[in-house]
């Protein structure tokens, strides 16, 4: 099965895998320095090899 499409939500343009588990794991860094609880699926991402 193929691993779905994801887009930009202010361009639209494809997102890559390696983009989004990046994007996640600055978000588990930052989220605590803001005070704000991560999500636990975007912590399960952040947690895969890119």
């Amino acid at each position: 099965m193929p691993e779905p499409m994801y887009r930009s939500r202010l361009t639209g343009r494809p997102v890559t895998r390696a983009e989004r588990i990046a994007a996640a794991r600055a978000r588990v860094t930052i989220d605590p320095k803001r005070g704000v609880e991560t999500p636990q699926w975007i912590v399960e991402l952040a947690k895969q090899s890119a």
